[in-house]
């Protein structure tokens, strides 16, 4: 169950995507969504793939991050490579971690795929422990949801 707050976030989420013109303004804006609406975030953004299949730096509020993320590296290209959504309770415990921001001490990978196509994936931040819940994750996985359909990611 997702918590009244998302989905009041999520019945609304189309419309706000309509609104900006392009793919860049419409990955910021979810970026601040998720900044804004997930406790205790310090960095909400996307790592978009290229050609090579690494993850390239995108739309993201917060401090500077990783510009490139090869697949298998850190939660990110894990999350990527296995096509599968990543809590990390302690990103020092996560082996390969990488660290852009010292401050980062939890983590919440989303990976984007549409027709078997690894796209990018949507990260978060936390400055605590064991910050994110089943319920962060499953507003965010739904927030990829009409991301994959409301977005041309040729």
């Amino acid at each position: 169950m997702v918590h009244f707050k998302y989905e009041e976030i999520l019945d609304s989420l189309i419309d706000i995507l309509m609104a900006e013109k392009t793919k860049e303004k419409k990955l910021q804006k979810v970026s601040e969504i998720l900044k804004n609406n997930v406790h205790d975030v310090i960095w909400s953004g996307f790592y978009l793939t290229n050609e090579e299949e690494d993850l390239i730096l995108g739309p993201y509020v917060g401090k500077p991050a990783c510009i490139k993320i090869s697949p298998g590296e850190g939660v990110c290209g894990t999350a990527a490579l296995l096509m599968e959504t990543k809590k990390v309770y302690d990103v020092s415990k996560f082996p390969g971690h990488i660290q852009c921001d010292e401050d980062a001490q939890s983590e919440l990978v989303v990976p984007i795929i549409k027709n078997d196509v690894v796209y990018g994936v949507i990260d978060l931040d936390s400055d605590k422990i064991g910050n994110f819940t089943k319920e962060d994750q499953d507003f965010v996985e739904r927030v990829r949801d009409i991301l994959v359909n409301t977005i041309d990611w040729k």
